[in-house]
């Protein structure tokens, strides 16, 4: 597969930029705010708490509000997470307007909550998940990203993963959803992608100091493009992505000349260790054979 120019990668990059600025007519995106507005929403200060308790957590709720709605219980021996919540009370003044009284309610301090993962449940419902699956014709890329991984020295482990994470990376080593791995091999393609990204642009290091933001933004950035020019258009479920992690336009521009090189050092290793029959069919080459981008 011919090595993707530097103008190509940027004007990939670039167009991803504008996606993730302008999410109107994304129906997935659309399904997704429908899909977050039932649940409560925190701030940014019990997020970091959430987040420094239980750094895996995807979705949490009260043990209430678990069987509420979904009828899940909450298993025995899990640990909270401890948040702050609004301590309201309840008062009865008279309108006077109506001259009728009415029942108002308002804060009077905060008080400590506790919330669960859904990992500390018996939920199994479907859970959001942006990246769609591409089809078991990706098994190649999947054998050739990990295979690039390993020759860098990276372990790749693959075991059953709880709630809704597709993987993560770590210090020389990254982890897949057995699941994805055995049933959904398209997402797991991108999750190798994107971790193999993080592992590349050092947002795994012990120092590093990028907030979420921009490490999720650039490795999500970096699947996109190798993705495009392997010939799979997931510029839409990127932006969600990115979106959805606090990152924007800025985000991904900023980050433009570090998204490409890490993009192209990818696609050369998944070349390198893909079959040859496979080598020639990207959507690079085909443009390239016919004298240009579309």
């Amino acid at each position: 597969m011919p090595s993707p120019s530097a103008p190509e990668l940027s004007r990939m990059v670039r167009e991803l930029a504008v996606e993730v600025a302008d999410p109107r007519g994304d129906e997935t995106w659309d399904r997704w705010l429908s899909w977050v507005a039932n649940f409560r929403k925190y701030s940014p200060q019990n997020c970091a708490a959430i987040m420094q308790q239980c750094p895996s957590a995807s979705w949490v709720m009260g043990m209430k509000a678990w069987n509420r709605t979904f009828g899940a219980w909450v298993r025995r021996g899990s640990t909270g997470i401890r948040i702050w919540g609004p301590a309201m009370r309840r008062q009865v003044e008279v309108d006077p307007d109506a001259g009728q009284e009415r029942t108002v309610e308002f804060r009077q301090g905060w008080l400590t909550l506790v919330v669960f993962d859904v990992t500390q449940t018996n939920y199994d419902g479907p859970i959001p998940n942006f990246k769609r699956d591409l089809g078991p014709e990706t098994r190649p890329l999947l054998d050739a990203a990990l295979a690039f991984a390993r020759s860098g020295g990276v372990a790749c482990d693959v075991r059953p993963l709880l709630g809704s994470r597709n993987g993560y990376a770590e210090s020389g080593r990254m982890v897949l959803n057995e699941h994805n791995v055995e049933q959904a091999v398209g997402v797991a393609v991108q999750t190798a992608i994107h971790e193999s990204a993080h592992i590349l642009l050092g947002h795994v290091a012990p120092e590093r100091s990028l907030p979420r933001s921009v490490v999720e933004g650039e490795a999500e950035a970096c699947c996109v493009v190798v993705m495009r020019a392997l010939g799979y258009d997931v510029v839409s479920n990127g932006a969600e992505y990115i979106r959805l992690h606090g990152g924007g336009t800025e985000t991904v521009m900023s980050s433009l000349s570090r998204i490409c090189r890490a993009a192209r050092t990818i696609l050369k290793g998944i070349d390198a260790n893909l079959p040859a029959p496979l080598q020639t069919t990207s959507t690079i080459d085909r443009r390239a054979n016919d004298g240009g981008a579309s």
